[in-house]
Formats: C-alpha cells, sequence, structure tokens
C-alpha cells in the first residue's frame, strides 16, 4: 500500500471542510478609507460567498472587500455604490486578484465560488463620502 502525504492548500487534506458559522458585521457611522474586520485573521478557511452594502448620506466613491489570504491581498470593488443595495462578491478569471468585482445581479447573488487559504482575513472599506452604516456578510467553511 503506498501513502502519501498531501500538502498545500487546506483542501488537500483527507477530512473535509465542515460548516462555520456564518460572520456579519454592522458597523454604525464608519468612517472612509478605514477598514473593519468582516473576519478577523483565522486559519483554515474556504470562502463560498459574501457581500456588502452601505446606508450613506453623501455617496462614496467605492464599496470595497478586501481579502488578505495566504500573504496575497484581493480586492472586491464597486463603484459609486446606491445605498442600502446588496453587492455580492464575484470571482472573475479574466480580472486580477485586485480588481475584482462587487456585483448586484441575480446570478452572482446565488453563485457560489471557492476560495480557502491557511491565514485569511476579510475587511470592508468605504472610500470617500459620508454613511451611517457598513454592512458584509460572509458564508464560510473551514478544518478543526
Amino acid at each position: 500500500m503506498i501513502r502519501v502525504k498531501l500538502t498545500g492548500c487546506p483542501s488537500n487534506r483527507i477530512t473535509p471542510p465542515v460548516d462555520q458559522p456564518e460572520k456579519s458585521l454592522i458597523m454604525a457611522n464608519p468612517i472612509a478609507g478605514v477598514e473593519y474586520d468582516l473576519l478577523p485573521l483565522a486559519s483554515n478557511v474556504r470562502i463560498l460567498g459574501m457581500w456588502a452594502n452601505c446606508a450613506w448620506s453623501v455617496q462614496p466613491s467605492n464599496l470595497q472587500i478586501l481579502g488578505y489570504i495566504d500573504g496575497e491581498t484581493w480586492k472586491w470593488n464597486r463603484s459609486n455604490p446606491v445605498s442600502m443595495t446588496a453587492y455580492f462578491a464575484c470571482i472573475s478569471m479574466a480580472n486580477s486578484k485586485m480588481a475584482q468585482t462587487l456585483s448586484t445581479t441575480q446570478y452572482d447573488m446565488y453563485r457560489a465560488f471557492l476560495l480557502e487559504g491557511r491565514s485569511v482575513r476579510l475587511t470592508c472599506k468605504l472610500i470617500g463620502g459620508t454613511s451611517s452604516m457598513l454592512m458584509g456578510y460572509l458564508m464560510r467553511q473551514g478544518w478543526p
């Protein structure tokens, strides 16, 4: 019998991931340019889906979700977000990690994606404007 030691991404483990509690962010009166944790630094995380929205009185120029995954930075961005509209993170193979989008389309809302890492931190951020609320939501799995 040949035994192979599996290394690399968490998904290379023999033990399947288990659902983790959803994470949410509700930040009243967020300061533009400040990153607020949606998921503080965590180990062995599989991201299934996430979204963000904001309520504003002066429109921000951008709504962002930033991901710090195994030393690499991912950025999901929405220019000129509409107040109280949910924007869903989607992954496009046509864009770089730093140029992913936040979308409102039904297709993206119901389409999960797979992004995982041994070290994961997710934040939400507004660029410019005046907002009374910043919200984010994350669905995830993980390994013990």
